[in-house]
């Protein structure tokens, strides 16, 4: 199975490398107005019908505010030394804490994001 995914689309880029040593970065995210580093510990994946979603909180507002960045990611075997390329769904959550403005909702946009998956050697 491939283990590091280079993803873009809708203004975001997106590395991320699974298997590697828990205090190294394994998910970068870049957008137009967030760009931050992810560890392993602050990535969550879920395994759905569907496919793996991994998500990162990117934001979070003293007012309970919090921006969520996810993408769906299928087990994709490639041969080492060669890459496949995807395509799969980025999803960005804002949610909204209810009790200061009970009128309003959780906005959901997906968007298609295009990748490339690989083999690569990670330290440990």
């Amino acid at each position: 199975m491939a283990n590091q995914f280079t993803l873009g689309g809708h203004h975001v880029d997106v590395n991320y490398t699974i298997g590697g040593n828990a205090d190294f970065v394994a998910l970068t995210y870049r957008g137009e107005e967030i760009s931050r580093d992810f560890k392993l510990r602050d990535i969550h994946t879920d395994h759905t019908a569907v496919d793996t979603l991994i998500s990162v909180q990117l934001a979070e507002r003293s007012s309970g505010d919090r921006t969520i960045f996810a993408f769906f990611l299928s087990n994709i075997e490639v041969p080492q030394d060669e890459t496949a390329d995807f395509t799969t769904v980025g999803i960005h959550q804002e949610h909204v804490n209810r009790g200061r403005r009970p009128y309003q909702s959780d906005t959901w946009d997906p968007f298609v994001m295009h990748g490339t998956a690989r083999n690569v050697i990670v330290a440990l």
